[in-house]
């Protein structure tokens, strides 16, 4: 599920709908490795050196590409939900193999795995704290993300960089909604207190903080051009597989 995670949080910094006549490239860093998100007219493609993911709200499809075994996978965001109904059954069946007790640790395991979706929603605050930094050459502004009482991000907002205009923001909430079913999650990333933020700009620097572990993503570079077509459509000479496979 960690595809998953990773296109909800590609979701989590687009914003508010308007027309537009050019897209934005946005490079960012985490961990050290450089991610290139291109945004316009409604389609999303989120590029790194071992995957890339295209979204199109408009149409509501989804493309899945493996760059290091020229393979892709495309079809409707709901079948993200059919490949985890897919592969529930198929770990059930497996569970049914083992001896009881090994049976138990591992549903166990397997339902912390899938997150806390029959779980209460946490309770979400956003503050605004008013520091301020220039990043990547953008004023932004600082606002804290808490959850049930606990820090989960910090995030350094600009106004500037206006993907906003490239977004509808119905068909996005749409889809982020479909991503937390398949991680599984009652997640604070869906409250309305952070899409809020949405409408505020884009957020050239995000720290956060999940299960102990403080992880921070970075604009390097942020900049308005024309982006050709063919980033948003599946790569030529490509092999399509079946979304299980992709997952593999």
């Amino acid at each position: 599920m960690k595809t998953c995670k990773a296109l909800l949080a590609a979701l989590l910094i687009l914003v508010l709908a308007a027309p537009a006549s050019a897209g934005w490239l946005i490079n960012e860093k985490s961990e050290g490795v450089t991610n290139s998100l291109y945004f316009q007219n409604n389609q999303v493609r989120d590029q790194s050196a071992e995957s890339i993911s295209i979204m199109d709200l408009a149409k509501g499809r989804l493309i899945l590409i493996n760059p290091n075994a020229k393979t892709y996978w495309t079809g409707p965001f709901s079948d993200m939900l059919k490949m985890r109904d897919q592969a529930m059954s198929q770990m059930q069946q497996q569970l049914k193999q083992l001896p009881p007790e090994q049976r138990e640790v591992a549903q166990k395991a397997m339902q912390e795995a899938m997150g806390k979706k029959d779980g209460p929603r946490p309770k979400v605050q956003v503050k605004k704290t008013g520091q301020s930094a220039v990043i990547a050459g953008f004023k932004a502004q600082k606002y804290e993300i808490w959850s049930d009482g606990q820090l989960r991000e910090e995030q350094w907002i600009a106004p500037a960089i206006a993907t906003s205009k490239e977004l509808d923001t119905k068909k996005m909430r749409e889809m982020m909604a479909v991503f937390a079913q398949v991680g599984g999650e009652n997640s604070y990333e869906t409250d309305p207190a952070v899409q809020a933020l949405w409408s505020k700009g884009y957020p050239v620097k995000v720290v956060s903080h999940l299960d102990g572990e403080t992880m921070v993503r970075e604009v390097v570079q942020a900049q308005k051009k024309d982006l050709p077509a063919s980033l948003f459509t599946a790569p030529q000479g490509y092999r399509k597989v079946d979304l299980m496979e992709m997952f593999q």
